[in-house]
């Protein structure tokens, strides 16, 4: 496994054991479907742009 590989799989490692994120993840999947589909939406456009102004 590269090194990069290695450090992208325990940043998803330590995501999990962050509670906040954990408690939002669980609110967010508690909404009906049709909210969800529309943060989950806006979420995806606003981490789009975050990377792409790391370009």
């Amino acid at each position: 496994m590269r090194y990069s590989q290695y450090q992208q799989r325990q940043k998803q490692s330590n995501f999990l054991k962050d509670t906040a994120m954990v408690k939002r993840l669980n609110d967010l999947n508690n909404l009906p479907d049709k909210d969800k589909e529309y943060i989950l939406y806006a979420l995806d456009g606003l981490i789009k742009s975050a990377k792409l102004q790391t370009l």
